[in-house]
């Protein structure tokens, strides 16, 4: 049997057995499908998040016309036996993104698919649903939000932590990621600005036994006690957006309290 490799994806077998002789052509499809998921070692209650995509030699592919009838699906297969569908969402850049939010401790199997009658692609990924090694407080002001991380006594094997955390507004704008700074005793602390209702989300990456793990702990939402009614609360959220509008906000303000002060009887 000879076998020669005329081009990259290309394969010229050929077999005799001294009087007949065979040639096949093997071809590798250049379609690759590219995923990711993370964090691989999450808390119950904190979001997994999915990515994938398909490239064709090392390139993003944004059209799929040539791949006709082209299904992604995200499955989750539990210890229990059962199976979950997460829903998957189609990004203009060609990205295909689900998450799923684990509700108990155990470890699963993520499967990823790509399916067309040109493309049949699969990534697995193991996910750990482990006990939550790190609890969160969160202080929160009309402003800002004070953030506090502690780890666990029964997770002190952990080395190399860093946790970061950033914020959510209620319509979806994510801020950048901010280190939490390391205060002694297994705890970190970080302080976010805010302009509007949110949630803060964290994120930990720490060493344990040469292995990298990621936790995620479930977001914290703001309370309603936190936000500011009316236009009291909107002017203060005006102001701490720290815009040129502010000066105007605090001019109405002081006006305000002027009026008010003429208002009163003598």
């Amino acid at each position: 049997m000879a076998v020669e490799q005329p081009m990259p994806g290309l394969w010229r077998i050929e077999q005799s057995d001294g009087l007949d002789r065979a040639t096949a052509i093997v071809r590798r499809s250049p379609l690759k499908l590219v995923a990711s998921a993370e964090p691989s070692i999450a808390a119950p209650g904190a979001p997994v998040s999915v990515g994938a995509r398909i490239e064709e030699y090392g390139r993003p592919l944004v059209s799929f016309a040539r791949l006709k009838n082209l299904r992604v699906s995200i499955t989750v297969d539990l210890p229990s036996g059962a199976s979950i569908e997460v829903p998957v969402q189609r990004e203009p850049e060609g990205w295909f993104r689900g998450e799923w939010v684990p509700e108990a401790a155990g470890s699963a199997e993520l499967r990823i698919e790509a399916e067309s009658p040109e493309l049949n692609r699969r990534n697995v990924f193991e996910i750990e649903v482990d006990r939550q090694c790190f609890d969160m407080e969160a202080s929160w002001t009309a402003f800002d939000v004070s953030t506090t991380i502690q780890q666990r006594q029964d997770c002190r094997d952990l080395e190399e932590v860093q946790a970061r955390v950033r914020y959510i507004s209620s319509e979806g704008t994510a801020s950048p990621w901010e280190a939490a700074s390391p205060g002694g005793q297994g705890t970190y602390s970080a302080r976010l600005a805010r302009s509007s209702p949110g949630m803060v989300a964290v994120e930990i990456r720490a060493v344990d036994r040469q292995r990298q793990r990621i936790f995620a702990l479930p977001p914290i939402p703001s309370p309603v006690e936190a936000e500011p009614p009316g236009w009291g609360g909107f002017l203060l959220r005006l102001l701490a957006a720290n815009t040129p509008l502010s000066l105007l906000g605090l001019l109405w303000l002081h006006r305000r309290q002027v009026m008010n002060l003429r208002e009163e009887p003598a």
